[in-house]
C-alpha cells in the first residue's frame, strides 16, 4: 500500500515512523543516521538527502517510488540513472521543464547530470523535478515496488 501519497515525503515518513509506533531515537540508528538529523528532517527544516531518506525508508521496510494519481511509476532509485529519459519520455524540454521550475535549463542539466552520476541530491529538489511534471515521490513497501 502507498502511503499518504499527498503529503511531502518528510511527512510520509513521519506518519509511517509513528503508525509503527518508533520513536525517531529508535528509527535513526536503524537508518544509519542521527536522531538530531531524522527530527530536522520530519520538521522540514532541512531536506536530506536523497540517500539518507531512503536508508529510513528501508528502515521502515518501505522504497521511495514516482507515483502518479496515486500509481506507483516506478522505484526512484532506479530512474535516478536515467532522470533526463524520464524527462524527455514526458516529452518534456529541458527549457520547458526549466521554465515550470522558474530555473535556468542549464541547472535542469546539472540536476539530471548529478542523478546519472550518483551525486548528492536533496529530496526537496527530486520533489520539485517531478511535480513539475505531474508526478509525486512516494512510499511504496518493499514488497509491492514494480520492477522495470
Amino acid at each position: 500500500m502507498i502511503t499518504t501519497l499527498a503529503l511531502p515525503l518528510h511527512q510520509q515518513l513521519r506518519h509511517l515512523r509513528q503508525d509503527r509506533d518508533l520513536e525517531q531515537q529508535q528509527l535513526a540508528p536503524a537508518a544509519g543516521v542521527s536522531d538530531s538529523a531524522l527530527r530536522r528532517w520530519e520538521l522540514g527544516q532541512v531536506s536530506p538527502y536523497i540517500r539518507h531518506a531512503a536508508a529510513v525508508a528501508r528502515a521502515l521496510h518501505h522504497e521511495i517510488v514516482i507515483t502518479r494519481h496515486g500509481v506507483v511509476i516506478a522505484a526512484l532509485a532506479e530512474t535516478l540513472a536515467d532522470l533526463a529519459g524520464f524527462r524527455h519520455r514526458q516529452h518534456v524540454t529541458r527549457a520547458d521543464l526549466a521554465a515550470l521550475l522558474y530555473i535556468s535549463p542549464a541547472s535542469v542539466g546539472i540536476t539530471e547530470r548529478k542523478a546519472a552520476a550518483g551525486q548528492q541530491l536533496t529530496v526537496a529538489t527530486l520533489e520539485r523535478y517531478f511535480d513539475a511534471l505531474g508526478y509525486e515521490l512516494g512510499l511504496a513497501s518493499l514488497k509491492e515496488v514494480p520492477t522495470c
